[in-house]
């Protein structure tokens, strides 16, 4: 159970950076907010507090990343 909210949660925020990122007047913390609350939320419902702490550091880099990630969706869907 505590794994499936998990999962939600993960794939609420990977939808909205996402949305985030087919907007041009998105700004890089915006993605780094939606990674780092998504992370702590998740880790902390699977680990407790420590997980909270892990998943902040890596929800945070993950949100930083999301950009270049994104680029081959990108490229995919606008290119003809």
């Amino acid at each position: 159970m505590r794994t499936t909210a998990a999962l939600i949660v993960l794939s609420a925020a990977l939808v909205g950076m996402v949305s985030l990122l087919m907007r041009e007047s998105t700004q890089l913390w915006h993605l780094a907010a939606i990674g780092t609350v998504a992370g702590a939320l998740a880790c902390s419902m699977l680990w407790g507090w420590r997980g909270a702490i892990i998943g902040l550091a890596v929800g945070c880099i993950f949100g930083l990343v999301a950009p270049v990630l994104y680029i081959p969706f990108w490229l995919a869907f606008t290119l003809p």
